[in-house]
């Protein structure tokens, strides 16, 4: 009488937004059949949320945290016969990875323990108690993030030209990068984004400490954040980088917005779970939403 575990998960809005489904297959393989038997599943973990968990056809037992398949509720375990196989599974919803009351769970994980057990049932009347019983870990994965903003009157630079931009005329702006990272320890992290043709580069980065690049072939703009420790934007400050582009708008470009970074993407590899993470920031235009004392139509080519 054995097991196997797996573990899957798909994604739901939300910002700690994995939600886990565990499933796990047993097989009868001694050739005598089993009477009575039952599979328990109990959960612990620093991401465990006893609140959030959805046993399908098993009873969830809150006091001790035990999932319990057995003959009341899964009527095949009245008898189990030999070479029989199944597949039980339940789903949950991890623990915020950050919150006031509880601060910041670092390295977060869902531990569930399998136990079986069940009467071995002969022919010729003799019967023996039957158990096995196994472990698997759910990782969960950090929340990591970046957003963009484009900026004006704002930030390290003092940028030149006319704000609405105008045709043939050279505006420059700044645009900011900001990253947070909440429970594990991002590895070999990038941030990158290409230019469209009209804009350019200007080299101006701050702080001068961060490695950002420019590929004048490819018109990436890369930022090169190596490790991105846990906590970062949830219990420590941000981690950011601001640079320095240009546009010269076009005349078929007037009453528009132009695009003038296209989207961001920002990758890297959670060093708890091993998984490669990924996260995406849609392409900035010419409108400065964040930019103090600039109209909305600031951002709209005009001749």
């Amino acid at each position: 009488f054995s097991s196997s575990t797996s573990m899957n998960y798909s994604h739901f809005f939300g910002r700690n937004s994995k939600r886990f489904l565990i499933m796990f297959c047993y097989r009868k393989s001694i050739w005598m059949k089993i009477i009575g038997a039952e599979i328990t599943a109990t959960i612990s973990g620093s991401a465990y949320d006893k609140n959030a968990i959805d046993t399908n056809s098993g009873f969830f037992r809150s006091a001790d945290n035990t999932i319990v398949w057995d003959s009341t509720n899964y009527v095949k375990f009245q008898s189990v016969e030999p070479g029989e196989t199944g597949t039980l599974s339940f789903d949950f919803t991890p623990l915020p990875q950050y919150s006031s009351g509880v601060g910041l769970i670092t390295n977060p994980e869902v531990v569930i323990s399998i136990s079986m057990k069940g009467t071995k049932s002969s022919s010729d009347g003799i019967s023996e108690s039957v158990s096995n019983a196994t472990v698997s870990r759910a990782k969960v994965d950090s929340n990591l993030s970046i957003t963009g903003e484009l900026s004006y009157n704002e930030g390290p630079f003092d940028n030149t030209g006319p704000i609405p931009p105008k045709v043939d005329s050279e505006t420059t702006y700044t645009v900011t990068w900001t990253i947070a990272n909440s429970s594990n320890i991002i590895g070999g992290a990038i941030a990158e984004a290409t230019l469209p043709s009209y804009v350019s580069w200007k080299g101006a980065i701050s702080p001068g400490s961060e490695e950002v690049s420019f590929d004048e072939l490819s018109r990436t703009i890369k930022w090169n954040l190596g490790d991105i420790q846990k906590g970062v934007g949830y219990t420590s400050g941000h981690r950011s980088v601001s640079f320095k582009i240009g546009l010269i708008p076009s005349s078929s470009q007037v009453g528009e917005a132009p695009i003038i970074l296209n989207k961001t993407t920002l990758y890297g590899k959670d060093k708890f779970t091993g998984s490669s993470l990924t996260s995406t920031r849609n392409a900035l235009n010419t409108s400065l939403y964040t930019d103090t004392g600039v109209p909305e139509t600031s951002g709209r080519v005009v001749n």
